[in-house]
């Protein structure tokens, strides 16, 4: 997280996902932020041992160097942007 006044957040990739059929998060450990904003459908996702479910017009912030991917298979039509943001000092 981040802990000090003097960092923030730098752009580092942005886009769109959807699925028109089953889908599952691919498990990763990843070096960037993630965020997460779902426009459509349901997503299940966890974090190392937290699992969410999130539904249209909500989000999550998942943590660079920690475990996540799909708690289980998003059923039907699904989308969400995705933003990777990486930590500047």
């Amino acid at each position: 997280m981040l802990n000090n006044s003097n960092n923030y957040l730098g752009f580092e990739s942005i886009g769109e996902f959807i699925s028109e059929d089953e889908w599952i998060h691919p498990v990763r450990s990843i070096k960037s932020y993630e965020l997460i904003f779902v426009i459509r459908g349901t997503v299940y996702i966890f974090e190392d041992d937290t699992e969410y479910e999130l539904n249209a017009d909500e989000c999550i912030l998942l943590e660079p160097g920690r475990i996540h991917g799909g708690a289980r298979k998003s059923l039907g039509f699904t989308s969400f942007y995705w933003f990777h943001l990486l930590q500047k000092n």
